[in-house]
């Protein structure tokens, strides 16, 4: 008898739980960019990567701060750009020798702040009133695709600095993850801790750190300040980020027009006589 082939893609192609590690970048109103990012794997990759990620940062006895590392600034205020470049660069070979998915999205303040009352009313529709909200109403929906079709649950955890945004950033996401039926199985409470003591948070930092230096300084090269040679890796990164979820005027305008065309369809299908 052949076995059935149902039951061999089921038990190969799904994991039990995934483990997602995401940070909030650009929470300010002065940040041209708000972004919301990180990395999704398995248990045992995120343990390996977290051994390769602490001994490249051996010599760095402070710990790491992506931002301050970009900049210049606080730990890294002693750090020639050469040396924090070389630094970036080991961290990026860490993060591409593991099978670590990068997920993200991010918005331009002004763009959204500058929508149309129409859209902005589309989007308050489905509970969207902020940049950050976006990121959170885009992300929460890309994590619940990809746990539905690689595993049975995930487990995230979110950074907490600024420590005061923790409880808001709760609000966000069970708001968001509301939505859907099947959102609060799939994906548990949100956890929070502190990317200082945390290697796989340091790494989405790093990424969302990462996104918002390049765009700023593609958009607004007056507000990025000196210009830093992101390593190569990063880059190839942050253009995966851009391709799943860049929210620039056009990008929400096509946003907004999908969902006003979702709404009519069902008001439409709603409307018409049952045979």
């Amino acid at each position: 008898m052949l076995p059935n082939p149902l039951a061999i893609d089921f038990d190969t192609r799904l994991t039990a739980v995934l483990y997602g590690n995401f940070a909030v970048s650009g929470d300010q109103d002065e940040s041209p960019i708000c972004c919301f990012c990180g990395f999704i794997a398995e248990a045992d990759d995120w343990n390996s990567f977290d051994h390769a990620w602490r001994t490249s940062l051996a010599d760095s006895n402070d710990g790491f701060d992506a931002l301050a590392c970009l900049r210049g600034t606080d730990m890294f205020q002693s750090w020639d750009i050469r040396r924090r470049y070389d630094l970036l660069e080991d961290l990026a070979g860490v993060l591409v020798r593991f099978p670590l998915a990068p997920l993200g999205a991010f918005v331009v303040r002004e763009h959204f702040l500058g929508l149309s009352s129409t859209d902005r009313a589309i989007l308050a529709a489905e509970g969207v009133e902020s940049p950050l909200d976006l990121v959170f109403y885009i992300l929460t929906e890309r994590i619940i695709d990809r746990v539905h079709e690689e595993s049975e649950k995930i487990s995230l955890l979110l950074d907490q600095e600024p420590r005061s945004a923790a409880e808001r950033y709760n609000e966000l996401f069970n708001k968001h993850l509301g939505r859907y039926l099947l959102g609060p199985h799939l994906m548990g409470t949100l956890a929070f801790a502190d990317a200082r003591d945390c290697s796989q948070l340091q790494a989405a930092k790093l990424l969302g750190e990462t996104v918002l230096l390049i765009e700023t300084q593609k958009l607004f090269p007056e507000k990025a300040g000196t210009a830093f040679p992101v390593p190569d890796a990063l880059q190839q990164m942050t253009e995966q980020i851009h391709q799943q979820g860049r929210f620039d005027a056009t990008e929400l305008h096509k946003l907004t027009g999908a969902l006003k065309n979702h709404s009519m369809q069902s008001i439409q299908s709603k409307s018409e006589p049952r045979g």
